[in-house]
């Protein structure tokens, strides 16, 4: 019987490393946790999820079995608390599975709708010949309801994750496009790179290994003098024909950056750019937006 004593406090460790690995506000504490302060936060965690479902079965069992005293949790075998507990625990532990079988599934339907996979066209394919229009059109629609409440949840995720990082959070919203949808990024070397954030960095990754996928807009460097931007190379009108469909859409410029090279990061808005310091000069002489015809980005092999 001591062995089963000893069962509800490994089961609750085990449910509380699954239940932060589920829950977005609590995965943020446990991404880049040591051994200790996993094991620590798992235990919290367990335990803080398994008192609620310990008093729902002791009130189940007192409404449904009453004994002579309201304090007293029956136990035929003599084990008032070993019984109890293990069985709450066993409760928590499968709350915890069904908490992180749904996260993972509404990430694989994500990635699943956006993806042009041979079984999603399959499906589809499937669908279209076994049932009427009007039974795909409605099949179609829950699919799109589905993959909106999957986006809703993944960016609730995703902010949760990142909250209090202000460097991630600005990445965040270029990714989805909120504000300007554009990032500046200073590296140590002075050299500049303007452009959308097409990868977020790995979470559970140290911030020596983090790196950031962007795509580029503008490239250049900040004046050794002034520390003023110059623009050098625009890819802004190669990006623009490419969305058009008058470039070939298999060229990719996307740059991969170390996070730890990056001096500092801001919001950059095109627009207020264009409109107010495109043709300012910087104090050393030079212009802000230095772009001649060579500069203009070319595909690769263009003349």
């Amino acid at each position: 019987m001591s062995g089963i004593k000893l069962l509800p406090p490994f089961v609750l460790l085990v449910a509380g490393f699954l239940l932060c690995h589920s829950i977005p506000s609590w995965r943020r504490y446990v991404i880049r946790a040591n051994g200790q302060q996993l094991t620590l936060r798992s235990a919290i965690a367990g335990f803080g999820a398994a008192l609620p479902v310990f008093a729902v079965l002791y009130l189940l069992h007192a409404f449904s079995a009453p004994s002579a005293s309201p304090y007293a949790y029956p136990d035929t075998q003599g084990e008032p608390f070993g019984e109890p507990f293990l069985q709450a625990s066993l409760v928590t532990l499968t709350i915890a599975i069904i908490c992180l079988a749904f996260t993972k599934l509404v990430a694989w339907y994500y990635a699943f709708y956006l993806g042009q996979s041979r079984l999603r066209q399959r499906l589809a394919g499937f669908a279209r010949r076994s049932v009427g229009a009007s039974v795909y059109h409605r099949l179609q629609r829950a699919a799109q309801w589905c993959h909106w409440q999957s986006y809703r949840f993944t960016v609730h995720a995703m902010r949760k994750l990142i909250e209090g990082d202000h460097a991630e959070t600005l990445y965040l919203g270029s990714l989805l496009g909120t504000g300007s949808g554009l990032c500046m990024f200073v590296l140590d070397s002075r050299k500049v790179i303007i452009g959308n954030v097409t990868g977020m960095p790995e979470p559970s990754a140290p911030k020596e290994e983090s790196q950031i996928r962007v795509l580029p807009y503008f490239t250049g460097h900040l004046c050794e003098a002034h520390l003023q931007l110059h623009i050098t190379t625009d890819y802004t009108p190669y990006l623009d024909a490419q969305s058009r469909g008058e470039a070939h859409r298999d060229y990719a410029f996307d740059i991969v950056l170390a996070a730890h090279k990056t001096s500092y990061v801001r919001e950059f808005d095109i627009r207020f750019f264009r409109s107010r310091f495109i043709n300012h000069h910087c104090p050393c002489g030079h212009p802000v937006y230095n772009i001649t015809r060579s500069d203009q980005a070319q595909p690769p092999g263009a003349s």
